[in-house]
């Protein structure tokens, strides 16, 4: 079963139309309180070969909260309450337990699941385009040590539609987005996670 580099995360905004591509990142994580949607993920190796493709469901509500559902072609479903991360196997029939804070440790994203997102701190940003039709920010990590290269924002019509993340070894991991809602109230169920009587259950919790 793949991990989905805990980037839950995946969003979308409505931003005004004067908003140039190096102000639309900032204004998007700084009205953002909760993001919900459908998502197709790709998966691209050196060679730009697809190695898979997935679908299913996200919910997020800032600070540390996540639910990130593949429905297709498997089942997996994680779950952030805040403290811990909770990842369910439905094929193995196993539920592994980590703490959030270890989990997104040097992850790519992680400044997406908190409140505030100081993005000038972590990262360079480049404008790769800036058109009414399309804007895309690249943001590359000022860590000499991060596990990852670039991460590029695309926005379409001030609405982000898409996210591309390049690490280390030369793959790519593309996410499109559909059916996205903002700063909609969420049901806290979603954020909380019961194992299923019967599976197996690794608790990685220190």
């Amino acid at each position: 079963m793949q991990s989905i580099l805990f980037t839950v995360v995946l969003m979308m905004a409505t931003l005004a139309q004067n908003v140039h591509a190096n102000d639309v990142l900032s204004e998007f994580l700084n009205k953002l309180n909760t993001f919900s949607g459908q998502f197709q993920q790709q998966r691209f190796d050196e060679q730009n070969e697809l190695l898979e493709t997935s679908t299913g469901q996200f919910f997020i509500q800032r600070p540390r909260q996540f639910r990130w559902e593949y429905q297709k072609p498997y089942q997996q479903l994680l779950v952030a309450d805040g403290r811990y991360v909770w990842i369910y196997e439905t094929d193995l029939a196993q539920v592994t337990i980590k703490t959030l804070d270890e989990t997104l440790h040097n992850s790519p994203v992680a400044f997406l699941l908190e409140q505030s997102a100081d993005l000038d701190k972590y990262f360079s940003l480049k404008v790769l385009n800036d058109t009414p039709a399309q804007q895309q920010v690249q943001l590359t990590p000022k860590d000499k040590n991060a596990q990852f290269e670039e991460i590029v924002f695309s926005f379409s019509q001030q609405q982000l539609n898409r996210l591309q993340l390049s690490d280390n070894l030369g793959q790519r991991t593309v996410i499109h987005f559909s059916a996205l809602q903002t700063n909609l109230s969420l049901d806290k169920a979603l954020f909380q996670f019961e194992p299923p009587e019967g599976v197996d259950v690794v608790d990685g919790r220190d």
